[in-house]
């Protein structure tokens, strides 16, 4: 598959897939299969790296698993959301344009397939708050009328055609696919590793682990590289049967670790005000409009694809 930026294959399950060791990719292989393509074709976009391939009814489960659980970790541990649901929310609001790369990737592989919209309708059902430091999974607290409008438009939006495509998520389970308890394990530790301080005056390291229980290292090692003020150590991650993951600095106002650009982190902490994020609308007022036109996006692509 060729996009304007990326050029990459997609990839299904098959029954001789052999299950990759949990501690290598830090979690399930049915979820985490998907995951090391990911940063592959981030890393390098015209490789042909492999990606999962949207799920289709003959799939095995383990399609559907791998591939929403490739865009749930890209938007926890790349982009560093904690309510994936309200950095998605002001990113639509704002009209989807973005010079961030992991927004790029992810609307040009899920937004493509018409799977972003389905990914977007069940977490405003949910409205889940990642605790990513203590590896702890919440509701988001209801503190504007703005998540329990989003809740009842979620519902709605989840109703669509493009949300009937995909296996699951016309479901009104809390989790069909358990995503919420994955990737963000308590019992998870990190994996061999090592960090160098190569550049202190600048504030670059390297850190270099075993297996996909990166971001947990880079809590590890957080006394190694204190902030200061409102600037934080530079880090190259890289993970050895991956290649390189990203550069990783943490936020002052957060406290998490991101990649990319601070105001992209800060779409997804209810926290940073809108005006931080560069989005500058207001989430209540913009609500119906970004519903609407979800859902008529929707079902154009699913008119489309039946006349087709």
């Amino acid at each position: 598959m060729h996009t304007r930026e990326f050029e990459i294959v997609r990839e299904r399950i098959t029954d001789d897939h052999k299950p990759i060791d949990r501690w290598l990719v830090g979690d399930d292989w049915r979820w985490a299969w998907g995951i090391a393509g990911c940063f592959q074709a981030l890393a390098a976009p015209r490789s042909g790296a492999r990606v999962p391939a949207a799920p289709e009814p003959r799939d095995l489960h383990a399609q559907s698993l791998g591939y929403w659980g490739a865009l749930h970790y890209l938007l926890l541990h790349r982009l560093g959301w904690a309510e994936p649901h309200r950095g998605l929310e002001r990113w639509y609001a704002g009209g989807q344009g973005t010079d961030d790369p992991t927004l790029r990737f992810i609307r040009a592989v899920w937004d493509e397939d018409d799977g972003l919209d389905v990914y977007f309708a069940w977490l405003l059902r949910r409205q889940p708050h990642f605790d990513l430091r203590n590896r702890m999974v919440r509701n988001a607290a209801p503190t504007t009328p703005m998540t329990r409008h989003w809740h009842h438009k979620g519902v709605r939006l989840g109703a669509v055609p493009a949300v009937r495509r995909f296996e699951h998520f016309d479901s009104a389970s809390f989790d069909p696919l358990h995503l919420t308890g994955h990737f963000i394990d308590p019992s998870s530790t990190p994996g061999g590793s090592r960090l160098l301080r190569y550049d202190e005056h600048k504030h670059h390291a390297i850190l270099m682990t075993e297996t996909m229980n990166w971001y947990e290292s880079l809590v590890m090692y957080e006394d190694e590289m204190p902030m200061s003020g409102v600037h934080s150590w530079k880090v190259d991650v890289h993970v050895a049967h991956v290649g390189r993951v990203g550069t990783f600095r943490r936020s002052a106002i957060t406290g998490l670790w991101f990649t990319g650009k601070h105001s992209t982190h800060a779409l997804g902490h209810p926290q940073c005000s809108s005006g931080r994020s560069t989005v500058g609308v207001s989430h209540v007022r913009v609500v119906p409009d970004i519903v609407k036109a979800v859902a008529t996006r929707g079902q154009t692509r699913s008119t489309e694809a039946s006349t087709g």
